[in-house]
Parts: C-alpha cells; sequence; structure tokens
C-alpha cells in the first residue's frame, strides 16, 4: 500500500511518506499492474482532449 502520484518522476520526487513510511507510486505503474494489456503509451494523462 501506498499514495500514487501523477508519474514515476514526480513520486520519486516526493519520496516516502515521513509520516506513514508508505511509498509513493506513479500513475503509469499502478496501471501496468492493473491493466497490462494496455501499452503505457495509450495512457493520456495530464493532456486537455477536446471533446471530453
Amino acid at each position: 500500500m501506498g499514495f500514487l502520484r501523477e508519474t514515476k518522476e514526480l513520486a520519486a520526487k516526493a519520496g516516502i511518506d515521513k509520516d506513514t513510511g508508505l511509498h509513493r507510486t506513479g500513475m503509469e505503474d499502478y496501471l501496468a499492474v492493473i491493466f497490462p494489456e494496455i501499452q503505457a503509451s495509450e495512457w493520456i494523462h495530464d493532456k486537455i482532449i477536446d471533446g471530453l
């Protein structure tokens, strides 16, 4: 268990939570475990998509 961050880079930069000792995980790592059949390049985040 841990905290989710927007990206691997932000998770690494944030480090371990000082209060709980839990690690932070980037969303792309988390999604790769839940949806292994979907390639990382198919996920869209931090972008505005017209029409949605």
